[in-house]
């Protein structure tokens, strides 16, 4: 099963592309013309540190995109229930963020409207969530998921926990992303069938507090990946510089 981009805009520098999409099993497709609006905000929404990378010539590319569901602590209960009637949309698309094909960073984005500015880049975050999504995609690559599902990322802050979601007619299977050493009944590197995830997942213990680290991503209103500064004008210009212009190019699917 690929898990690889089939689309690329080229930005028109040496350091920076754009993926289109993933194709685990079949994804959603953006315009092209939307993936070039979102890259220039990224842009300028990047650190001290990741702007500074973009100026050394780090090939910097925004990757795979992924629809973001929520699951609640109460939906959990109703385990015989299908997913999808207990999922809710956030609104809001993930996307990978690599630097010299290591995913390092991940942004936030949403629509307000039907029109390519009608899209907004909402935050850009380090974390390490970024890493664990990749390791995923490498196992999924490997294995034998039928019925060419739909690939959502699925948040579950009451377990402090992301997966993928294969989102199919007839059946519905999950694979853990992230999630905290604590919870003994699921793991990672596992294709767990709807209800089997549903069950396990109920008989796990909820989180209490907050702990050193969460590993499922947060929705903050506007930040970005380093501290507040003041961005100058050649700053400016050298992250708009890697995220501007381009031409649309097709790919194959790595194999």
């Amino acid at each position: 099963m690929p898990c690889s981009t089939d689309t690329v805009a080229d930005l028109g520098s040496a350091h920076g592309t754009i993926l289109e999409g993933v194709t685990v099993s079949h994804f959603h497709k953006f315009p092209i013309t939307t993936l070039r609006y979102l890259a220039s905000q990224v842009g300028d929404k990047l650190g001290p540190k990741s702007t500074t990378a973009l100026t050394n010539g780090v090939h910097v590319e925004l990757a795979e995109t992924f629809d973001v569901w929520f699951l609640g602590r109460t939906a959990i209960k109703q385990q015989y229930a299908r997913l999808s009637e207990l999922a809710h949309r956030t609104g809001y698309w993930h996307h990978q963020v690599k630097y010299d094909g290591k995913a390092k960073e991940y942004a936030l984005s949403r629509t307000f409207g039907p029109g390519v500015r009608d899209w907004e880049i909402r935050a850009v975050m380090s974390s390490a969530l970024a890493g664990e999504i990749d390791k995923a995609i490498h196992w999924i690559d490997k294995q034998d998921v039928t019925g060419d599902p739909l690939v959502c990322l699925l948040s579950i802050p009451a377990y402090h926990m992301t997966a993928f979601w294969f989102r199919a007619k007839k059946k519905d299977e999950i694979v853990v992303v992230d999630q905290p050493k604590s919870l003994k009944h699921l793991k990672k590197d596992h294709l767990y069938k709807e209800q089997e995830f549903l069950t396990l997942l109920a008989h796990e213990k909820h989180a209490q507090g907050i702990p050193g680290e969460i590993p499922q991503f947060t929705i903050p209103e506007n930040s970005s990946g380093g501290k507040p500064r003041k961005r100058t004008t050649s700053t400016r210009r050298a992250a708009k510089t890697q995220t501007g212009q381009g031409l649309a190019k097709g790919r194959r699917p790595a194999k």
